[in-house]
């Protein structure tokens, strides 16, 4: 027992720290929510094919990350763990890819040094506990690079007797590449791109010459195998899609043509990186010093820029993109990880000079976890953060057939996903005094699509009440009092106030 966890410690701790209290925590808004419902509707519609939000299409990412939610839904179903498995499961894998990584370029010591510095990480904690589309992006973008780091050795060595093992891993990794592709568009092939691309810089390849070349070649048709059919069939069955996903989204959003709450200064990831990679922060001012890279071999120093280039480049990216979220450069993160664990834990050291740093790494585990066991406790305080969960509880409670549900001012993005059969696509609420440039409305023709369940004016509100149907309002603080105050013959009764959201009733 001993001796297995001196080799498998690293991974059972890794398995606990990502599964541990995975499913206590209700789904946050607006992305928990809005990523569940899309799942949700899923495998009630039966459309694995277009993402829809509210019953209407939502393409603003590729489909990767509902299919996995909804696989695990189907298999465990509807409740938070089965929702956050698979986000557990990306951290897992991420970190096992940074392991194997570390391990081909600085040996097991630096592999298990780079696995622990990862999952004790904050952001990287965090998003590997959260359902956002970054973790699986990351994980997948770690595995790309994985395999072609470990086909680029192979070509550079004696490759006569060992070209299926090259084709191997390269075509593997394009298979990651495709992944990402599917979870969160071009970036997945940017990052690795960019990358190997300094290395054949640096080593001055002459890449017709090398057997790469080929294996770039059935890699990228392997890559269109796997991406392409999905973007094909949506653009052709949902009109306006390419220009929206293509221009809008990808292109939209590192410019800034289409983005709202997404902005920030230009030095926003400078902070966002010195609080996320704690407490492994401090290490960073000491990571690229030149007498360092002098003393680096050959090899050494391929595997050196290659990392220093996957980091550095998506920062600098990133920086430079109009659209700023916290996550947006957890990619980088099994990048960092390895450099450090290679920098600083890479020779033998004493037991009296690794001490600190275990103590440090298990420390911010255990802070991580008070904090993951605390969060439920104040989860309906968490303004536009907060859990729709009780809302949902409160709709089901006060909603009988044939009622009306009136969604007010803004979408409650993941109320669908707690509401059981109240909203469905039998059911279908109504929407009344919304930002229709926001979602779900912001797709081309989903206002359209949404038809008469749209109230353009407080008049098809009235008009509404005067029907003589039991009518629920939800709708955010203040709202129902604004519409009150130019329609005060209608009586509405206050159901219930959960954080930023009120309920109300016409009876």
């Amino acid at each position: 027992m001993k001796e297995f966890f001196q080799k498998h410690g690293w991974l059972a701790l890794t398995f606990f720290t990502f599964f541990f209290l995975l499913g206590s925590r209700s789904l946050n808004e607006p992305d928990e929510g809005r990523y569940a419902e899309i799942a949700r509707e899923m495998i009630q519609t039966g459309d694995w094919l277009v993402p829809h939000l509210w019953y209407l299409p939502h393409l603003d990412k590729p489909p990767m990350t509902y299919w996995l939610v909804a696989i695990s839904m189907k298999l465990f179903g509807q409740n938070e763990w089965a929702v956050r498995l698979p986000v557990a499961l990306a951290g897992i894998s991420g970190v096992i890819a940074t392991f194997l990584l570390g391990c081909s370029l600085g040996g097991r010591r630096v592999g298990i040094w780079s696995a622990l510095i990862l999952q004790s990480s904050l952001l990287y904690f965090v998003m590997a506990r959260f359902l956002t589309t970054d973790i699986f992006l990351t994980q997948f973008i770690a595995w790309a690079m994985y395999f072609f780091w470990r086909s680029w050795l192979i070509q550079k060595s004696e490759i006569g007797s060992r070209k299926p093992e090259f084709f191997l891993f390269h075509l593997a990794g394009w298979i990651f590449v495709a992944l990402g592709f599917l979870t969160k568009g071009p970036i997945a092939i940017v990052i690795p791109a960019v990358a190997f691309l300094a290395l054949f810089i640096f080593r001055r390849e002459r890449l017709l010459k090398t057997p790469l070349f080929i294996g770039i070649l059935c890699g990228f048709v392997l890559f269109l195998i796997l991406a392409a059919p999905w973007f094909l069939t949506v653009f052709q069955r949902v009109p306006q899609s390419e220009n929206f996903m293509i221009f809008g989204q990808a292109a939209g959003h590192f410019l800034g043509t289409t983005i709202k709450n997404r902005t920030g200064i230009f030095f926003y990831f400078f902070g966002i990186l010195a609080v996320g990679l704690l407490p492994w922060t401090i290490l960073l001012g000491w990571l690229w010093r030149q007498n360092h890279w002098r003393g680096l071999d050959g090899k050494s120093k391929d595997s050196w820029l290659l990392l220093s280039v996957w980091a550095i480049f998506t920062f600098t990216l990133f920086t430079f993109s109009h659209a700023k979220l916290p996550a947006y450069i957890l990619p980088i993160f099994p990048a960092l990880a390895i450099l450090i664990a290679w920098r600083f834990f890479g020779n033998e050291l004493s037991p009296r000079s690794v001490k600190p740093f275990v103590v440090t790494t298990v420390l911010s585990l255990l802070t991580f976890f008070i904090i993951a066991a605390v969060t439920p406790r104040f989860e309906t305080d968490l303004r536009r953060n907060q859990t729709l969960k009780p809302l949902g509880v409160a709709l089901r409670e006060n909603f009988q057939t044939g009622d009306a549900l009136v969604i007010l001012q803004r979408l409650p993005e993941g109320l669908p996903f707690y509401s059981g059969d109240v909203i469905s696509p039998a059911n279908r609420p109504y929407f009344g005094g919304m930002d229709w440039t926001e979602i779900p409305f912001a797709f081309p023709g989903n206002r359209e699509r949404a038809g008469d369940f749209i109230l353009p004016d407080d008049a098809a509100l009235q008009k509404l009440f005067e029907s003589g149907r039991h009518i629920l309002i939800a709708a955010p603080v203040g709202a129902v009092e604004k519409f009150q105050k130019f329609n005060s013959e209608n009586s509405l009764r206050l159901v219930t106030q959960i954080g930023q959201w009120e309920l109300f009733s016409n009876r």
